[in-house]
């Protein structure tokens, strides 16, 4: 398997993981915890929402690096 098949996979696979967390955070968590449980998973959702979408962004850099595309 070449790298830019791996590389394809890589982001596809967080792309995936993205949709995820974005439906996790708008599902109503109030109705099975409490508030202050809400808050704590609302929290970290968002931090891995951001770590993945900072994953995506190096990703994708590397991916540009490696066919040497110039920005």
């Amino acid at each position: 398997m070449n790298s830019a098949k791996i590389t394809n996979y890589i982001v596809f696979g967080l792309a995936a993981l993205s949709s995820l967390v974005a439906g996790l955070q708008v599902f109503d968590w109030t109705a099975f915890f409490t508030p202050q449980q809400t808050i704590a998973i609302m929290g970290g959702l968002n931090a891995l929402g951001v770590m993945v979408k900072g994953w995506m962004a190096t990703a994708e850099q590397m991916a540009k690096s490696m066919v040497g595309v110039r920005v």
